[in-house]
């Protein structure tokens, strides 16, 4: 999850995790636990964006997650 969601620069809803990590056989997996064991950890924080709670990963966590996918790409 914090591969996918390192592309999104801003705080995102949990809606979009799920899809962001979904694929051909279940598009939108349930992301709740995944995501309470990253806000524990403190690798990814919670907002209030309105009515709605939107969530994002902290910049160091971001920036390594980008160059992980970089490296996948690049080889």
């Amino acid at each position: 999850m914090l591969l996918s969601a390192s592309i999104f620069e801003e705080a995102i809803p949990i809606e979009a995790l799920s899809w962001i990590v979904g694929d051909e056989k279940d598009e939108c997996p349930a992301v709740g636990e995944p995501l309470q064991k990253l806000l524990q950890w403190g690798l990814v924080s919670k907002e209030q964006e309105y009515d709605k709670s939107v969530y994002s990963e902290h910049t160091i966590v971001k920036d390594f997650a980008l160059k992980k996918t970089e490296r996948r790409w690049t080889g």
